[in-house]
């Protein structure tokens, strides 16, 4: 048997115990939840899609146990690219114990959608509940890199950097950032290359597009000048 082959006999067996689960305790909307993103990890989107919404039929005006369910569903259309799908269940998550989650989750499917501004908003708030949560640090900069905001965007690189100094996206990132702005990036780009190789080698494309910017954007030295 190939590692594939018995992993996925693994993800089988797992997946009979979280239906058993569901089976024994059909009001415990958690083994819904389990049950649906294991279906979700092994993108069953359909399936997972149809548990969660009969499982929120089943909890028909219990705001307070739909809440994970609507959460599990708008992950399920996030993993399947049916992002306005995805907003609206995000949105409709009334718990204030899943509020940074889905705030976190609105500000990705944001992103995907490549409406930054809105990204930089949920993302923002999601920073200001948890200033440790890189992924919304993340979102934020990269958001306002899109957006053209370079120096917003250093300051948040920074900041991530300073909670997980070793990213090398990030580094990368900042790179990208501090040539835009004219500043020196070559020691970013060393440890990048340093601690990642491969993929300082798939970003050279990038890396390039950006010097091909700053060359095409820089006002040119007139003759004689």
């Amino acid at each position: 048997m190939t590692k594939r082959e018995e992993k996925e006999k693994q993800a089988q067996v797992a997946l009979k115990q979280l239906i058993a689960q569901v089976d024994k305790d059909p009001y415990n909307p958690e083994a819904y939840y389990q049950l649906g993103m294991a279906l979700t990890e092994m993108k069953s989107y359909p399936q997972a899609e149809e548990l969660f919404k009969k499982a929120l039929n089943v909890f028909e005006g219990q705001a307070d146990k739909q809440a994970l369910l609507h959460y599990g569903l708008g992950n399920v259309f996030y993993a399947s690219e049916f992002y306005p799908e995805a907003l609206k269940e995000f949105q409709a998550v009334k718990d204030s114990k899943l509020a940074n989650e889905a705030l976190l989750m609105l500000a990705q499917t944001n992103y995907a959608q490549k409406q930054y501004q809105s990204c930089v908003a949920f993302a923002l708030t999601v920073f200001e509940q948890d200033a440790t949560n890189t992924t919304a640090l993340k979102l934020v900069a990269d958001s306002l890199m899109a957006l053209g905001s370079f120096a917003e965007a250093k300051q948040y690189y920074q900041k991530f950097l300073e909670l997980s100094p070793a990213n090398v996206e990030v580094l990368f990132s900042l790179g990208l950032v501090k040539l835009v702005l004219g500043e020196d990036a070559k020691g970013l780009f060393t440890k990048v290359k340093q601690s990642d190789a491969k993929y300082y080698a798939k970003m050279q494309t990038r890396l390039q597009e950006v010097e091909a910017f700053i060359e095409k954007t820089q006002p040119k030295d007139k003759a004689g000048d």
